[in-house]
C-alpha cells in the first residue's frame, strides 16, 4: 500500500472529525439557559449601592438596566455614570483629570461633557441618581 495514501486517508478522518466537534459545540451553545437570578439582578430598574467607605479616585462598579455603571469618588461629591463611551461599546479609563474612551481616544470631565467642546459634544450617559445615608440610589431621583 502506498504511504501516500494512508496518510491522506488519516488527515481527512481527523479533520471530519474536527468538524464534528465542532458543530457539536455550536450547537450545544444554542441551548444552554441563561442565569435568571443575574438577569433580574441586571434588569432592576432601581439598584441600591453601598457607598459610604469610599475614599478620592475609588470607583464602584454596579449593574443597572443591562448596564456597567460606575461611581466615583471625587473631592466632595461623587460623579455616577454609565461605563461606555462614545464608540458605543467601549469602556472608560480614569484618568487624572477625567474619562477617555479606550477605542476613540475621547475625553470627558467629570461632569460627563466632552472635553473641548462641551457644549455640543457628545455627552455621557449619566442615570438618574442620588446619595442618602451611605447608599446611592441608582435609577431614581429621590424618594
Amino acid at each position: 500500500m502506498d504511504k501516500r495514501l494512508i496518510y491522506r486517508v488519516v488527515l481527512k478522518l481527523l479533520f471530519l472529525l474536527l468538524l464534528v466537534v465542532l458543530t457539536l459545540v455550536f450547537l450545544n451553545s444554542l441551548f444552554i439557559q441563561s442565569n435568571d437570578e443575574n438577569y433580574k439582578k441586571t434588569s432592576l430598574s432601581v439598584v441600591e449601592l453601598d457607598i459610604g467607605g469610599m475614599v478620592k479616585g475609588d470607583i464602584r462598579k454596579t449593574q443597572w438596566k443591562g448596564k456597567q455603571v460606575n461611581v466615583l469618588r471625587l473631592d466632595n461629591r461623587y460623579f455616577t455614570y454609565v461605563n461606555i463611551g462614545d464608540s458605543g461599546n467601549c469602556p472608560l479609563f480614569k484618568e487624572a483629570n477625567g474619562l477617555k474612551d479606550i477605542c476613540t481616544g475621547t475625553r470627558f470631565n467629570f461632569y460627563g461633557y466632552q472635553k473641548g467642546n462641551e457644549k455640543q459634544g457628545f455627552m455621557l450617559l449619566i442615570p438618574p441618581n442620588y446619595y442618602k445615608n451611605g447608599t446611592l440610589y441608582i435609577g431614581v431621583t429621590s424618594k
